[in-house]
């Protein structure tokens, strides 16, 4: 009796004849003295070992495996020899990662800078960032970078004795030139100038030192009485 194995695709030769299916099989002779006899011969196959494994890769670069190079997606076969002498098939299904891409519009006020992604930028423009996707490929980042200038508003306010004006939470109380700096509606600062002057038109405006742009006149109602009379423009003011 004889044992044997072999590869799928091989084939097994015993005394001229080729068997290639598993089995048992039997083979009449005669032995060396005269007799008849018989030889059984059995015949085991063994498959090859296939494997699927799948595996992506940037585009752009290339893929190793088993010191063969890929540089496009598709299946691909690659042939060993396993530790029982057959052949084992590996197949691989390579697929191709498309490098990403978007784009950022962003705003920084003028004299400022802005820092996206860990860099600084300080100038108005495009730029483009390469960054690592979770996929481990590139994502490409196109930046639009445009620079607020800065801003400055000049008001005019009249203000009467005892009087308050309150802008933006500050109370002014006094004539005079001021100035504020505010946070425009989009984050920037703006140079907010205020300018306060007496209300001429303010009865009992009169300050100590101030001189009024007025032409008044005095005159006694008549020489028997102490009375001043003060008018302006034929309306007495006080007496």
């Amino acid at each position: 009796t004889i044992n044997e194995m072999i590869c799928e695709g091989d084939a097994f030769i015993l005394n001229g004849q080729s068997y290639s299916d598993p089995g048992q099989y039997i083979q009449p002779f005669i032995t060396p003295d005269g007799c008849d006899s018989l030889l059984i011969l059995n015949l085991t196959l063994i498959n090859d070992t296939d494997e699927m494994i799948a595996f992506s890769f940037c585009e752009g670069t290339e893929f190793m495996l088993n010191g063969q190079i890929y540089t496009e997606e598709g299946i691909y076969q690659q042939t060993f020899n396993s530790t029982n002498g057959c052949d084992s098939i590996l197949m691989i299904q390579l697929s191709e990662i498309a490098a990403s891409s978007s784009t950022l519009n962003d705003s920084f006020c003028e004299g400022e800078s802005i820092m996206i992604n860990g860099l600084t930028y300080m100038m108005p423009g495009q730029y483009t960032q390469t960054q690592v996707a979770a996929s481990g490929c590139d994502s490409i980042i196109t930046i639009n970078l445009m620079e607020i200038p800065n801003e400055k508003v000049v008001e005019e306010y009249l203000l009467c004795d005892n009087e308050v004006i309150t802008l933006d939470g500050v109370d002014y109380s006094e004539p005079g030139t001021f100035s504020q700096l505010i946070m425009n509606a989009n984050g920037c600062p703006t140079e907010f100038i205020v300018n306060i002057a007496n209300d001429p038109l303010c009865t009992g405006c009169k300050r100590e030192g101030d001189v009024l742009p007025f032409q008044f006149s005095l005159r006694r109602e008549s020489e028997n009485y102490a009375t001043v009379i003060v008018d302006f423009d034929d309306q007495v003011l006080f007496e």
